[in-house]
C-alpha cells in the first residue's frame, strides 16, 4: 500500500470518527432522542439551538465555574475537546491535497461550518460560533504541525 493510500484511509477513519462523535454525539451518556426532543420543545417556545454571539458560551462557562454550577473540568474539556478534535483536519487537508495556509484552512472552516447547520436543521445539536471559532483553532494548530513535519522532511 502506498503512503498516499494509507493516509487518505486514516483521514477517511478520521472523518467518520468526527461524524460518530461530533455531529451525532455517540456516547454512552448521550440519549439522541432525548436531545432532538429537547430542541424540539425549545423552539415551539422560541428557543432555538443556535449562538451567534462570539464568546457567549465560553463566558457563560466561566461565569457558571465561578458559581460552581458546573466543574472547571468539565470547562477545560469542552474547550480542549473543540480545540483537539479539529487538530488532526488542520494536519490532513494540507497534507492530502497540498494547499496552502489559507486555502486548507477555507475548507476546514466549509466543514466547521456544515457540521453546525446540519446540528441546526437536523435539531441534533446546538450551533454555536464559539464551537466554530474552537474548532478552527485546533485546525490552525493542526497546519503547524503539518508545517513543522514538511519542514523536518517527515512528510
Amino acid at each position: 500500500m502506498s503512503k498516499r493510500k494509507f493516509l487518505n484511509i486514516i483521514f477517511i477513519i478520521y472523518i467518520v470518527l468526527l461524524i460518530v462523535f461530533v455531529v451525532i454525539k455517540l456516547d454512552f451518556n448521550y440519549t439522541f432522542l432525548h436531545v432532538r426532543n429537547s430542541i424540539k420543545l425549545n423552539r415551539e417556545f422560541g428557543f432555538w439551538n443556535i449562538n451567534l454571539y462570539p464568546f457567549k458560551t465560553t463566558l457563560s462557562y466561566i461565569r457558571r465555574v465561578k458559581k460552581s454550577s458546573i466543574s472547571i473540568m468539565y470547562v477545560i474539556e469542552h474547550l480542549a475537546g473543540n480545540v483537539i478534535a479539529f487538530l488532526p483536519m488542520g494536519f490532513f487537508i494540507p497534507l492530502l491535497t497540498r494547499h496552502k495556509l489559507l486555502y486548507s484552512m477555507l475548507i476546514c472552516l466549509g466543514i466547521i461550518v456544515l457540521i453546525e447547520v446540519i446540528q441546526f436543521v437536523f435539531m441534533i445539536g446546538y450551533a454555536d460560533v464559539d464551537d466554530i471559532i474552537l474548532n478552527m483553532l485546533g485546525c490552525f494548530a493542526g497546519y503547524g504541525l503539518y508545517r513543522i513535519f514538511m519542514n523536518k522532511g517527515i512528510c
